[in-house]
């Protein structure tokens, strides 16, 4: 099964008029360069923090909703590992870069490499 990919949604409140966001970019690609950044958006209101969770949350529900039916259909061995099951979980960790340091993007990074499988279930 190929290794997956850490994913960083960015969205803010830094507007697309300035470069900002792109140094902002520069700067996780300089911690950890295997990340894939996802522009979520950078229009939401100014200290809005109600607005940017609720968008955050309707696109995390979109990503992970498309992309489990898409995975599921193109996929008949997950169809039947994931019978009756959820393939994504409900959460989804959220920080403001402001409370975050190197060490916990790091961290955070690390920590999304799954656990093995047990594929040994017997059922009597």
């Amino acid at each position: 099964m190929p290794e997956p990919f850490p994913v960083v949604s960015f969205l803010s409140d830094y507007g697309t008029s300035d470069e900002f966001v792109g140094v902002c970019k520069g700067v996780m690609l300089g911690i950890a360069p295997q990340i894939t950044i996802l522009d979520i958006t950078h229009e939401v209101p100014a200290f809005d923090v109600r607005a940017g969770g609720l968008t955050l949350s309707r696109a995390v529900q979109y990503l992970k909703g498309k992309s489990s039916h898409k995975l599921l259909t193109e996929h008949q061995s997950l169809r039947k590992r994931y019978w009756g099951q959820h393939l994504w979980s409900r959460g989804y960790w959220v920080a403001t870069s402001g409370n975050v340091t190197d060490e916990v993007w790091k961290k955070y990074i690390e920590d999304q490499k799954p656990e093995e499988p047990d594929d040994n279930v017997k059922v009597v």
